[in-house]
């Protein structure tokens, strides 16, 4: 016989709190899941199979992946995607220009959208047209508060590394 798992109120999955346990769920198969009612980080409060949590299948109402923020079209959920791409996805093109040099993003922002934006538009706002997003004081920074900034393609072009003006001579 399998010994029950303890699961208590206040308990953390990922960004999920668990509020209480729930009435077992009987699927057609017959099998029986233990479910939580549990809260996620944004609000939103929700039921979830132990198995769920546990295994970190859920570990958000979905927030963090666009799902309940209705700013999945916005130009920042683009932009977020990209920076965890370029990142963190040893496939893609620029990972050498990127993750492969050990710039990482934010650790709260990586699996949540909604503090990524909100970030922005509290300290950086709209996005100027012909603007992009600048890894700026810092250009060998990581994506992170203060190391942030709107940009021409000009100010980006004389932001990277390879620019003379930002090498350090030493003699």
């Amino acid at each position: 016989m399998s010994r029950r798992i303890e699961i208590n109120k206040g308990d953390r999955f990922g960004e999920l709190r668990i509020l209480k346990e729930l009435d077992q769920k009987i699927f057609p198969s017959g099998d029986k899941k233990r479910m939580f009612q549990c809260k996620c980080h944004c609000g939103e409060v929700l039921s979830i199979q132990l198995n769920h949590l546990r295994s970190g299948y859920s570990k958000t109402c979905g927030c963090s992946r666009g799902q309940k923020h209705g700013l999945k079209g916005h130009y920042l959920y683009s932009t977020w995607i990209d920076i965890k791409k370029r990142c963190y996805n040893k496939n893609h093109a620029q990972y050498h220009d990127y993750g492969g040099r050990g710039i990482t993003m934010y650790r709260p922002w990586i699996n949540n959208f909604q503090m990524f934006y909100d970030w922005i538009m509290e300290n950086l706002g709209e996005r100027p047209e012909g603007y992009t997003l600048d890894r700026w004081p810092n250009n060998d920074g990581n994506y992170e508060p203060n190391n942030l900034r709107w940009a021409t393609y000009k100010q980006q072009n004389n932001n990277k590394r390879n620019n003379k003006k930002n090498l350090i001579v030493k003699k």
